[in-house]
């Protein structure tokens, strides 16, 4: 049972900020060093709170920003349609993604059912995003969940909203982001009778949503009598419908160092008692060979590759039997990676890989690829994860490895903010909530 609310986000004032690209940036942990050093040198870009320099430095830009009224807060508490327009590569067709931004009510326990998550997250990123919230009082980016309604109830709505969006931008992925706002009463409580009887997975935004739950912790321990409606009781979504068959999840790749006395010969040796190697031709697009629904990995190795297939009579759940994980998670291509090559062959603990930094992760397969021509390094292209297998995976109770997702196009930081301060003045279910003008 999904507990939705509407909030009043704080926004970039359009007549101070016309241009929205100028001040939306990619999620914390998409960007890289170099998009990074362009957004910071623009002083009222989101990076500045998500990713800042320190927790000082994004505090004063913060500050900055509200007095002079770059961002300014909605009067009204609004649901907040959220459309991205984008195209797949190679494909001519634009596709829209549907869906809209609102509050959903949490618990403090990790393994409350609310929200129900498909991958482990990596502690690291956890403390430092809380450190943030906590300093800024914010929530930045909303994560992306999604339900199941096949009858579209909502999008008739969000449809009629859109027509007349508030900010439309292209971002870094060049996908067109609009927003509107839903601040009408009855309109408002459509949505909430409607999410009342789904349930939510968690598509991507995991270390957000266990920060909002850490950030939740650490208030219950200051204040056990924290009001019921409190805004940290809830955390910041992006709602898309399953119905609505735009959801693609791309593959994120993995970057090996090896340890000492093993190198890639070496381990393609060991590999080769469960794997067939064929090498690859290296001036085809790596992507061909590795979409969805392929049940192999890529082996780099220098300026050469190798596509890994398990060899006939070689069943992945045997070669992940030792791992406490049900079958339908140790079937999955990158249960094999990480429970056979990392685990038994390289010999880190499948426990341990999430804070073990030998393993990187990367989302473009020129970044794996230029990471494998490094000394001791080997890199592994994986393929597309289908929804079919992640929703399996989340109905059994389970969680992937990490970063075993990548669902695209990803949402853009900077179109809304949530104040965990936000005292609501005028809910939705408060009499002296009012219809909008």
């Amino acid at each position: 049972m999904a507990f939705i609310r509407p909030f009043r986000a704080w926004r970039y004032d359009t007549l101070r900020v016309p241009d929205l690209k100028q001040v939306v940036a990619p999620l914390f942990d998409v960007v890289n060093e170099e998009q990074r050093a362009q957004l910071l040198a623009q002083p009222d870009n989101a990076i500045h709170l998500t990713n800042p320099p320190g927790t000082e430095q994004a505090v004063a830009t913060w500050h900055r920003l509200v007095k002079h009224k770059i961002v300014v807060q909605d009067g009204l508490p609004a649901f907040y349609p959220y459309y991205q327009y984008y195209n797949l590569y190679g494909e001519q067709t634009q596709r829209v993604r549907k869906g809209f931004v609102a509050w959903v009510r949490i618990e403090p326990e990790d393994d409350a059912a609310d929200i129900i998550p498909h991958e482990q997250t990596l502690p690291g990123s956890v403390a430092g995003m809380v450190q943030l919230y906590e300093a800024l009082g914010l929530q930045l980016s909303p994560t992306h969940g999604l339900y199941a309604d096949p009858d579209q109830l909502l999008e008739r709505w969000t449809d009629t909203y859109m027509r007349y969006p508030l900010h439309s931008v292209m971002d870094y992925q060049r996908v067109v982001n609009q927003l509107s706002a839903i601040q009408h009463a009855e309109h408002i409580r459509t949505f909430q009778r409607v999410m009342a009887h789904k349930t939510i997975w968690l598509a991507d935004g995991h270390h957000r949503l266990a920060s909002s739950r850490q950030y939740l912790r650490n208030l219950l321990a200051r204040e056990p009598n924290l009001p019921p409606e409190h805004p940290a009781r809830y955390h910041l979504m992006y709602l898309t419908n399953l119905a609505g068959e735009e959801q693609r999840i791309l593959p994120t790749h993995r970057v090996l160092r090896l340890p000492a006395g093993l190198d890639a010969a070496g381990l393609r040796e060991r590999l080769s008692e469960w794997f067939r190697f064929t090498e690859l031709d290296m001036r085809q697009p790596l992507y061909a060979h590795f979409g969805q629904g392929v049940r192999a990995m890529g082996f780099l190795a220098g300026e050469d590759g190798w596509r890994m297939d398990l060899k006939p009579g070689v069943q992945a759940e045997d070669l992940t039997a030792h791992l406490p994980l049900a079958p339908v998670v140790r079937r999955l291509v990158y249960t094999l990676l990480h429970g056979l090559v990392f685990d038994r062959v390289v010999g880190i603990p499948y426990g341990d890989q999430t804070r073990n930094p030998a393993i990187r992760y990367v989302k473009e397969y020129t970044a794996a690829a230029e990471a494998a021509l490094e000394p001791g390094t080997v890199s592994f292209l994986m393929p597309e994860v289908s929804l079919q297998e992640m929703m399996d995976v989340c109905q059994a109770g389970e969680l992937m490895p990490p970063k075993s997702t990548f669902f695209y196009p990803k949402v853009v930081t900077g179109l809304t903010f949530s104040d965990y301060n936000d005292d609501l003045p005028c809910a939705p279910f408060d009499s002296r909530f009012t219809v909008a003008s």
